[in-house]
């Protein structure tokens, strides 16, 4: 789609070697998105990014941090989240771009002030995002052990404003509702058939977590 009042917003894989697009993201009334700027036949190639910036739990486990979280019981999911929360702040990280060109805040359902919630009252939406915090909360509350021992191991590294909820809240927006769901991706990488990417641009394409098919490079 086009629009008078869109305009280019900054790229994750503008600054990345290796990637190249047929698309672009846009700003377009508060909201962002990726346009085509070139005519997209059916099964062509829209977004090729470098196989190293597409994040999973396995990226999440198997990097230096999370070999430590790995070791302090975490489940892959929540692993990822935790890895997140520090992954985003480190200078030398791959993804660096990807990272720096993600919004500051995503105001999904899970982190929207509750009175805008309340206006929803009496729809089933209202119930599932009531849960949804509740939970997520409950979450956040049970890792305020696994977040002080960490703080207290690498007291040189890590800094206690990643840990507080809004920081949490951020990561778990991202992995729930940013990442995609992929199909034909490497074995190796996400499992068999189907995992869940993070990547930059590709939380673009669409606004729901549909699979789409995906390769390596």
């Amino acid at each position: 789609s086009s629009s008078s009042n869109s305009a280019s917003c900054p790229d994750a894989d503008a600054a990345v070697d290796g990637s190249s697009s047929s698309s672009r993201t846009t700003a377009s009334e508060g909201l962002r998105g990726c346009a085509a700027i070139a005519h997209l036949a059916a099964g062509c190639t829209a977004v090729s990014l470098p196989a190293k910036l597409l994040m999973t739990y396995k990226t999440a486990a198997e990097s230096e941090f999370g070999a430590v979280l790995s070791r302090l019981g975490l489940d892959p999911e929540t692993l990822a989240v935790v890895w997140t929360m520090v992954e985003r702040w480190d200078a030398e990280s791959d993804a660096r771009p990807f990272w720096q060109a993600l919004a500051q805040r995503f105001s999904t359902g899970l982190s929207v002030p509750e009175p805008l919630v309340g206006l929803m009252r009496g729809l089933q939406e209202h119930q599932e995002f009531h849960r949804a915090r509740q939970h997520v909360r409950q979450q956040f509350e049970q890792l305020q052990q696994i977040f002080q021992v960490l703080l207290t191991a690498y007291t040189a590294h890590l800094q206690p404003q990643w840990f507080n909820e809004a920081a949490y809240l951020w990561a778990v927006e991202l992995w729930y509702a940013y990442a995609i769901q992929v199909r034909d991706w490497l074995e190796s990488s996400c499992g068999a058939g189907r995992g869940v990417v993070g990547c930059s641009l590709g939380c673009c394409l669409n606004g729901d977590a549909h699979a789409i098919r995906v390769g390596a490079c």
